[in-house]
């Protein structure tokens, strides 16, 4: 498994990692939201950065999740 500082090289690397994410959550059937643009931009880069980065899922991921839900229902109220 490739280390993932020689996986994000950018600063953008880090949305195709936070889109991949995103598209876990929107296809699950329980989802908290859904997003219809994140699994069109994590492509195959999306996808090597976050295989690199598997040792910090369980805590990302669920960052991620909350963070969105939180913001997401910030901005509708």
């Amino acid at each position: 498994m490739a280390s993932h500082s020689k996986t994000i090289n950018r600063v953008s690397d880090t949305a195709y990692w936070v889109a991949h994410y995103r598209a876990v959550e929107s296809s699950r059937p329980d989802a908290l939201f859904h997003d219809p643009y994140a699994a069109l931009l994590i492509g195959e880069r999306g996808t090597k950065i976050s295989n690199t980065m598997a040792n910090f899922a369980k805590y990302a991921y669920w960052s991620v999740t909350i963070r969105t839900t939180i913001i997401d229902e910030y901005i509708l109220k």
